[in-house]
């Protein structure tokens, strides 16, 4: 059948391609730019400071940890795992939060909202579990040591990381079910859960995500701390006993390291005589001189060392500090978050919306923190990132 254009069937392709130019706009076309407020600009440059930082610094954070021998380790492993969230926040969530900002809402299509919504689910959870693995793995490191080879094998370790990112998923998945939903968030720009509608959701995920995570990181860092101290006591109430008995066993007062001292001044001493010998008499005589200076040394009482408790222990103690200054960061900066989170359930509608917004920018800059304190706080991590950027030295 031949298709003849008539005037009804002239009128239908009219209509039917303004139908179409409307169902096909581009993105550019639904997003349609306002005058921007001084608030959308500002609040729209900090997240895109924060986002090209937050990229910039979790990638380098995987290439010198990939580039040095030294950083692959089992720790390092839960450390890149929270940089793999800590990235999807950035190149994912972060962008699509700036361009909400400057629309001034939402642009894209609900289906959209529930996924990105979800992503940010994840990856909250996703780093809070990774930093409660690394608050376990800390613990039994300087706390057990001994135990420490038998845990934390590569089998393990893989074993907890699939864990902790299937609970991540768990728990992220009932507002797909039912229980609570995902939506757009005004106040906040962003998609995510709305609390106001599932308080027992809300509930469940302040107990998981925070409650639980934060009493078993300020457990381990206790101990840690605890561990550390009753080490330097016990090194520090050993050293004068053994002086002391030091003491008794020689009758007199301890003698002081003074070997080094009198090697260096019979061997001057060497060099001197040496002088008024022959090449051959000289060197018997400091191979004598020598022979006997050394029985005299093996002989001589020196003072002893202060015990070492562990040789890795200094090193540890640095890392669990770089670690708690982690969590410590990661806390203040997302318990904002959940104050506003709170407040949107028991009191909707009556927070300014800046309060809301400012939570969420400060949640957000916890992406790019990490990088920092690692090269501010790891010499293996800033050699790394001299090495990445200082090419001109």
């Amino acid at each position: 059948m031949r298709y003849e254009p008539t005037e009804r069937n002239a009128l239908f392709d009219t209509n039917f391609a303004y139908m179409n130019m409307d169902n096909n706009k581009t993105l550019t076309d639904r997003m349609q730019y306002k005058d921007l407020t001084a608030e959308q600009f500002i609040k729209g440059i900090l997240l895109s400071i924060i986002c090209f930082v937050a990229v910039l610094g979790n990638i380098s954070i995987w290439i010198i940890v990939i580039r040095c021998r030294a950083l692959r380790t089992v720790t390092n492993c839960f450390l890149l795992v929270l940089s793999a969230f800590d990235l999807l926040v950035s190149v994912v969530n972060i962008p699509v939060t700036v361009f909400t900002i400057f629309s001034g809402e939402w642009f894209l299509s609900d289906e959209a909202c529930i996924g990105f919504g979800f992503t940010n689910m994840v990856t909250l959870c996703g780093s809070v579990l990774s930093l409660c693995n690394i608050g376990i793995n800390r613990y039994v490191m300087v706390c057990h040591p001994s135990k420490f080879i038998k845990v934390y094998t590569r089998k393990n370790v893989i074993l907890m990381i699939n864990a902790s990112i299937a609970v991540t998923i768990g728990v992220s998945v009932p507002p797909l079910l039912g229980w609570c939903k995902y939506s757009y968030t005004p106040s906040q720009n962003i998609c995510f859960a709305n609390w106001p509608i599932s308080l027992s959701y809300a509930l469940f995920m302040i107990f998981c995500c925070f409650g639980v995570p934060l009493v078993v990181m300020i457990f381990c860092n206790y101990k840690i701390y605890k561990t550390v101290k009753n080490s330097k006591k016990r090194v520090s109430n050993t050293y004068p006993v053994q002086m002391s008995m030091l003491k008794d066993q020689n009758g007199s007062k301890p003698v002081e390291n003074t070997n080094e001292l009198d090697i260096s001044r019979e061997s001057d001493q060497h060099r001197c005589k040496g002088n008024l010998y022959t090449k051959s008499e000289g060197q018997s005589d400091v191979n004598k001189k020598h022979r006997a200076l050394s029985s005299t040394v093996k002989t001589k009482a020196s003072s002893p060392k202060p015990p070492v408790v562990n040789k890795a222990n200094p090193e540890e103690i640095r890392l669990a500090i770089m670690l708690v200054t982690i969590v410590i960061v990661f806390f203040i900066c997302w318990f904002p978050y959940c104050i506003s989170m709170i407040l949107s359930i028991v009191v909707p509608g009556k927070v300014p919306r800046i309060f809301h917004m400012s939570t969420l920018l400060i949640g957000y800059f916890n992406s790019c923190c990490n990088p920092i304190i690692y090269g501010l706080l790891n010499k293996r991590f800033s050699d790394g990132y001299k090495k990445l950027y200082c090419f001109w030295r």
